[in-house]
């Protein structure tokens, strides 16, 4: 039984790192482990432990002792891993591995519940509560990968969303520009772009 829920706490943290960097080096995974846990481990044990949770879930994939999120395709993967910048990891907390354990997105986050609220206000084509959600962790998931705000245009256009004046437009892209300033990206190992600059200064 102690057994099981130690492998099962492991596998959490896999998949967590994962939602916080997008991709990170088997190193960086015993690091946070042994960080924060008695039993710690070699890296013998994450090699066998890491191939082992590959063959068995369909949430990460491997390449050279690098465990890569699901949501990186191979093609992405080879783009972005030279675009990632020279920076310290970000340490997440405890907390944050609990929160990032089950889901790319934090529905709790600052930032879904703002973009939730502004989708509400303003519905536009969206129908119902779902597709707003949908297009939330949608645009959230866009913020991790840094993408330009026009591949977010791309994404309101699949919805069929038109912003009803200027206005709105304004409102939307402040808000935008602020969430993702904030926001933790893959590139920049899980620092937001406001850590990532203190880092360099």
């Amino acid at each position: 039984m102690k057994k099981s829920f130690e492998n099962q706490k492991m596998l959490d943290y896999v998949i967590a790192l994962a939602n916080i960097y997008g991709w990170y080096p088997y190193a960086q995974y015993i690091h946070i482990w042994n960080l924060y846990n008695d039993n710690t481990i070699t890296d013998d044990f994450a090699d066998i432990f890491l191939e082992k949770m590959d063959m068995k879930n369909a949430i990460i994939w491997l390449e050279d002792e690098i465990v890569i999120n699901i949501a990186v395709s191979v093609e992405e993967y080879q783009i972005l891993a030279g675009t990632r910048k020279d920076l310290p990891w970000y340490t997440p907390s405890e907390e944050m591995i609990e929160k990032n354990k089950d889901s790319l997105v934090d529905e709790q986050s600052e930032a879904y519940k703002a973009l939730k609220a502004f989708f509400t206000k303003n519905k536009g084509s969206i129908k119902n509560n779902r597709e707003i959600e949908s297009l939330v962790s949608q645009i959230l998931l866009e913020m991790k990968f840094e993408s330009l705000p026009s591949t977010v245009y791309d994404i309101l256009e699949e919805y069929n969303y038109v912003f009803k004046d200027e206005q709105t437009v304004t409102k939307f892209l402040k808000m935008y520009m602020d969430l993702n300033n904030t926001s933790r990206k893959w590139v920049l190992k899980g620092a937001t772009p406001s850590e990532a600059n203190a880092f360099i200064l």
